[in-house]
């Protein structure tokens, strides 16, 4: 690299190839010719000058020599003549004159006369003495000879001008000789001290930019302290600088590479992962929607006849109910119970028994798709009805018990039309039923309640046409009969239990019972639920499902929840007190969870008796999810900041859409007792039962089995991993002092939580 580098410089530096070197020599050689012209002016006048003088002084020589020679005849002009004239041709005098001092003497001449001219200034004067002619005219006077004439003589001068033109050509050629000599002195000077290092470092930065790969080999050595090696060295730090730069970038490059590849590669698997959780969503998702589906058909409809159940008959209720009320129109509701069917079930057996339900139902529903009265909704509230209507079975029949079946018209002409239904209802259930060769006859009886004449309220409204049911059974049945204020007992009844609700907390009649809640995979207890008993002194041992719907619609259920709160978490404190760590499930109404104070009730009891929030388990139904969103969501929002668990009671009894898990902070979900009872025995329990568990352990929530009483069941819940169950099983609901012997008989630990 070194040798075709130094061949290249030497290729560039030959002489005639420079161009600032000729340049140089060029302006140095006419530089030098100036200045040589500047000395040659004067030099050729002096020269000229020296000549004449030389001439002259010969030619005086030699005329003093001729006087002289005279001796005595010297100051004879004549004489002086004739020596003149023997001298002339010798001394190149080519005429004279003799002028002698006496101004009457005569003048002596011969040859070329000399003519003296008169110069009026200095100028003249300069410029003639510059034209050189073949003559020169002198004039010696008398005193200068020593003789009593002057003597003016022409000299012959026509040598001067050869002379002078030798001599010119002589300063010429010294001229260019001393000038060429400087200029290929100063060219090589340039040459080696300027020109070479300036071609080297030009081919070498040429040659670094094409060959970027190694810039360092290019690097020039040298030591000189002058400008070129200042350059030299800023062009050598530049090099470095270059390629540092140089094998930065490139390892920046393949630092960039290797981050981009690594990138891409990341990239690429979490987009195969995304793609893959994306999948797994979508089928669990797919999988969850299609329980949800199942879920809500096994929970809305009745297994037996395929019709809606009594919830979802409550829940088309109210649409219609709604629906009335925006049309101004009036709507009825049947209650429909098949008459002496116990006895069939008795002599025929359960199978013919539901078989003749099957059959009930069809021609129930028959009657009622066939009805002018309906009056298809097309308001969107109503748009779930609607389209019942026009189903096979229609949502507007529905099972409500064992014989028991429930109709409701939600717009209606009159009563009058009312009748013709419950008529036509009536007759299509007197002709015979075919149950595999036996032919049966049965009755029904049907009560009517009318709305919103009778009542707005869809509780109210399902117990004034069951009153009337059982009104028109008492009066002979297979008849019908309208609700009426006369023969609304039922509705008597309500106001004295409401009565005696009253001052049932003042009379202290209301006692707390406890039903243990079992860990299944300890066998311990880890909780218990409050239920309120209570024993009035006229009206005996009333069951919570008479007094407790009174209670809710009264008001009364918010100071008898409020009562029920303050001393179960009282006894809770007690078994803390006595190193029980247990857990302690309230039922709370609808009307009690929409009160305004009960966050805050519920935060000071937990404060007031020192207990964790997380103790605390409070039960809602899913109604009253459905029915208040918005402010369901609320308290939900302040009861878990707070830290209190909440449970849905009896899941899978109402609504069970999975829309309310994700939106609301649930902890547990508890089977209701009608799925447990036959999940041994009937494969569409089992399978609800377990579609439950599965999917409350997909969101993350504990799960409760009600009502377990036997071991089968309780195998069951174990196999498909459900965490909690109470019942009769592990015991009946018990006063406080029965649960605390119960405690104290296992022995449990004072941390056996779940």
């Amino acid at each position: 690299m070194q040798n075709r580098i130094n061949a290249q410089s030497n290729k560039f530096t030959v002489l005639w190839g420079c161009r600032i070197c000729w340049k140089v020599a060029a302006a140095a050689f006419l530089a030098i010719l100036f200045v040589e012209a500047i000395v040659l002016i004067p030099s050729y006048r002096n020269y000229a000058l020296d000549w004449q003088k030389s001439r002259t002084s010969e030619v005086r020589y030699a005329l003093q020599t001729a006087i002289s020679l005279l001796g005595s005849h010297s100051q004879n002009a004549h004489q002086a003549n004739a020596s003149i004239q023997q001298i002339a041709a010798d001394v190149h005098i080519l005429g004279w004159r003799i002028l002698p001092s006496d101004p009457g003497a005569e003048i002596l001449a011969m040859g070329q006369i000399p003519e003296f001219q008169s110069y009026t200034n200095s100028v003249q004067r300069l410029v003639a003495s510059f034209q050189y002619g073949s003559h020169m005219d002198v004039r010696w006077s008398a005193d200068e000879l020593m003789v009593p004439f002057s003597i003016e003589l022409r000299i012959d001068t026509s040598e001067l001008q050869p002379e002078l033109k030798a001599f010119v050509w002589r300063i010429i050629g010294l001229v260019a000789i001393i000038s060429l000599f400087v200029t290929i002195v100063m060219v090589v000077v340039l040459q080696r001290l300027i020109l070479d290092p300036v071609l080297r470092l030009r081919f070498r930065l040429t040659a670094a930019s094409e060959d970027m790969e190694h810039p360092e080999q290019y690097i020039i050595s040298s030591k000189r302290d002058d400008e070129i090696g200042e350059v030299e060295h800023s062009f050598n730090t530049m090099l470095l600088n270059s390629a540092n730069s140089l094998r930065t970038i490139r390892e920046n490059e393949i630092a960039l590479k290797g981050a981009h590849e690594n990138l891409e590669l990341k990239v690429l698997e979490r987009t195969e992962k995304l793609h893959q959780e994306i999948l797994d969503r979508q089928q669990i998702e797919t999988q969850l929607r299609l329980k949800e589906q199942h879920l809500f058909q096994l929970a809305n409809y009745d297994d037996l006849t395929g019709l809606p159940n009594r919830l979802m008959a409550m829940d088309r209720l109210k649409l219609g109910l709604r629906y009335a009320s925006r049309k101004g129109c009036t709507g009825a509701l049947m209650f429909i119970d098949l008459d002496n069917f116990k006895d069939i079930n008795d002599t025929l057996g359960h199978a013919k028994g539901d078989e003749l339900l099957k059959q009930a139902a069809q021609r129930l529903a028959g009657v009622i798709r066939g009805t002018d009265s309906l009056v298809h909704m097309s308001l969107p509230d109503d748009q779930m009805l609607q389209q019942s209507a026009g189903q096979e079975q229609g949502e507007i029949v529905a099972r409500i018990g064992g014989d028991e079946f429930m109709v409701i018209l939600p717009e209606v002409s009159s009563a009058e039309d009312t009748a013709l239904v419950a008529s036509r209802i009536r007759e299509a259930c007197t002709q015979h039923f075919d149950l595999n060769g036996n032919q049966v006859f049965i009755s029904t009886s049907i009560g009517i309640a009318l709305f919103p004449q009778d009542s707005i309220d869809p509780h109210e409204l399902m117990i004034y046409a069951d009153t009337a049911l059982y009104v028109c059974k008492d009066e002979g049945r297979n008849d019908f009969r309208f609700f009426s204020p006369d023969m609304n007992h039922a509705s008597a009844e309500r106001v004295n239990i409401e009565r005696q609700l009253r001052n049932a907390l003042d009379n202290q009649e209301f006692e707390l019972h406890y039903q243990p809640v079992v860990n299944l995979k300890t066998g311990l207890i880890i909780g218990m639920e409050a239920l309120l008993r209570w024993t009035n002194k006229d009206l005996g041992r009333v069951s919570p499902e008479r007094f407790i719907p009174i209670a809710e619609g009264s008001g009364l259920i918010i100071p008898i929840g409020e009562w029920v709160l303050q001393e179960s978490l009282k006894r809770l404190r007690q078994l803390t007190d006595l190193g029980y760590s247990i857990r302690l499930a309230v039922n709370v109404s609808p009307r009690q969870f929409r009160a305004s104070s009960f966050v805050d009730l519920i935060e000071n009891l937990i404060e007031s008796n020192q207990l964790k929030p997380q103790q605390l388990e409070l039960e809602i139904t899913e109604t009253l999810m459905v029915e208040e969103q918005s402010k369901v969501a609320s308290v939900f929002e302040k009861l878990s900041r707070i830290g209190v668990r909440l449970s849905i009671d009896d899941f899978g009894t109402g609504y069970s859409a999975l829309g309310y898990l994700r939106r609301f902070s649930v902890d547990t979900l508890k089977i209701d007792r009608s799925f447990i009872a036959d999940v041994c025995t009937n494969q569409q329990d089992a399978s609800l039962a377990r579609t439950i568990v599965d999917m409350g352990h997909n969101f993350g929530l504990e799960i409760i089995a009600e009502g377990v009483e036997n071991e089968e069941q309780l195998a069951f819940l174990n196999r498909y991993q459900c965490d909690l169950a109470q019942g009769y099983y592990f015991g009946k609901p018990m006063p406080y002092k029965a649960l605390l012997e119960q405690l104290s008989s296992q022995h449990q630990p004072s941390d056996a939580t779940h």
